[in-house]
Parts: structure tokens; C-alpha cells; sequence
């Protein structure tokens, strides 16, 4: 059986975990930039076929939404954080650098794009592999997209 390659949004959704990107950038188009002036242009995304992709990937318990916990050392040794003024702060655990959302919070920040440029609630939350992913292959990743249409996850 010919088994077609995974779509290009599948890809660029899993690059973007792995890069921890903001959720802001993830309807947005990418341009990759390679030697010799070749660059490869990927669309700008549905973000109701981002969502999808996203929560499948995190109720399989692959994907966390985090924040970076800003801390700066003044001279008298005091840490001060960066406070965000989103709902979903006070029920964030730090751990080191950075907030881990509740799962309730983070999905329910996956599931309405339009907090994900709404200032206060999305736009500094980035995307992250949780540990439950660590050491999963592409395949695993992809397998968890079953059910899911065909020309969304793959190549047509």
C-alpha cells in the first residue's frame, strides 16, 4: 500500500511544539530559509485545523502549555518574577524558569484561538512537549491523529 506522507500543517504543529513556540505564532505562516536563497513557505494555518491537531496531541498527554516564569537577581539578592495578568496565573505551577498551565487552563486556551493574540490570556504561552512525549517518535505522534480527516493530516 502507498501510505501518503503527513500533511505539512501536521509537520509544522509538531516543529512548533518542539520549538516551544508562543501561541501566537501557530496560525501564522512560516518561511524556512535555506543556503543558496532557497526558502520553502508554509501556509498560514485554519486555526480550527491548529486546534484540532493541538488538543489531540494534548489530551494524548503529549503536549503542555507553559510560560516563562521571567526572574531577574537585584543587588540585594531578591528575585522578582514577571506577573501576567491572565486568568489562568494563579493556578499555574512554577517549576524553575517556567509556569506550567493547569490542564484545564491550557486546554481551554487550545481551544479558543482568539486568546491565543489576546493580550493577557495566550500570547505569551508557548507550546512544549510534556514529559509523557519525551522519547516518542514521529509516528507516535502522528498514530495519535487517527480519526482525524485525511486531508487535514495528510499529504494530498
Amino acid at each position: 500500500m502507498n501510505r501518503r506522507e503527513p500533511s505539512d500543517l501536521v509537520r509544522e504543529m509538531r516543529g512548533l511544539i518542539a520549538e516551544e513556540a508562543f501561541l501566537r505564532e501557530v496560525t501564522h505562516q512560516v518561511t524556512d530559509h535555506y543556503g543558496g536563497g532557497k526558502t520553502v513557505v508554509h501556509e498560514p494555518w485554519q486555526a480550527e485545523d491548529c486546534q484540532r491537531i493541538l488538543l489531540r496531541w494534548f489530551d494524548a498527554g503529549f503536549v503542555d502549555c507553559i510560560a516563562v516564569a521571567w526572574a531577574t537577581t537585584k543587588g540585594s539578592g531578591e528575585i522578582v518574577h514577571y506577573e501576567y495578568d491572565a486568568s489562568w496565573r494563579a493556578r499555574a505551577t512554577a517549576v524553575g524558569q517556567h509556569l506550567i498551565l493547569d490542564n484545564e487552563d491550557a486546554r481551554a486556551l487550545l481551544s479558543d484561538s482568539e486568546t491565543w493574540d489576546r493580550e493577557g490570556d495566550g500570547p505569551r504561552v508557548m507550546l512544549c512537549e510534556s514529559d509523557k512525549a519525551e522519547g516518542l517518535s514521529f509516528d507516535d505522534w502522528f498514530d495519535a491523529l487517527a480519526g482525524l480527516p485525511e486531508n487535514m493530516i495528510r499529504e494530498q
